[in-house]
């Protein structure tokens, strides 16, 4: 049976010592021991061999009863938002997790043997926040050798839900420290949408899901 590459990290996270050893070999032990299964990530996914991470009993119930597959079909292909930041990264991360209550994975440069600048070591070579009610979010930090434009409004990461006060309360911890552009509050077009800019330049467009009529 072939694991997720989250049950692959976990595994990899299991097998390295902690990182309250001092050791010195240990430190290093378990450096090689992420980056060779952080290596076998990468290998998998440009063999096509990926698959999707666990899904809640719930998740997996709303998300068959949604696609039109016949009732065998499984799904094996999803799509993630990656944030590109320059040494924000992990500090994003956790201010997501925070918010959304989800798992951090984090790997860095030095997990994976990058040391070519000494400055960058902790840096996040690949990281990512999941939840239980089905939110994700990957993230890096771009080398500052090589060069980076955040841009100018060039992309929008949207948050929808279902449940007005699920939303609510996830649009509270998103706007602290945020710059609120739109309150959140009803729209025409919406029960509840609102949008804001995060501490780390991203910004959010948050709303309820409206039910439209079948057509």
């Amino acid at each position: 049976m072939k694991r997720s590459h989250d049950d692959q990290f976990q595994a990899l996270r299991r097998q390295a010592p902690g990182r309250n050893q001092v050791d010195g070999t240990a430190a290093v032990s378990r450096r090689t021991v992420l980056k060779a299964g952080a290596l076998a990530i990468t290998a998998s996914i440009i063999a096509g061999n990926a698959v999707a991470a666990p899904r809640s009993a719930e998740s997996t119930s709303i998300a068959s009863a949604q696609t039109p597959v016949g009732e065998d079909a499984t799904l094996t292909v999803s799509a993630v938002t990656h944030l590109n930041f320059q040494g924000e990264a992990r500090a994003a991360l956790e201010f997501y997790q925070t918010v959304f209550d989800g798992e951090l994975m984090i790997i860095s440069n030095q997990d994976m043997g990058i040391v070519d600048n000494p400055a960058e070591l902790d840096q996040v070579k690949w990281g990512q926040v999941a939840a239980a009610n089905g939110f994700k979010v990957m993230a890096y930090d771009v080398p500052s050798a090589q060069p980076f434009g955040r841009g100018e409004d060039s992309f929008f990461l949207s948050l929808r839900g279902d449940a007005a006060d699920e939303v609510a309360a996830l649009w509270e911890k998103l706007a602290v420290g945020s710059t609120v552009i739109v309150p959140l509050e009803p729209a025409q077009w919406a029960p509840l949408y609102g949008m804001l800019t995060d501490p780390f330049g991203i910004t959010w467009v948050v709303n309820v899901v409206a039910a439209y009529p079948a057509s």
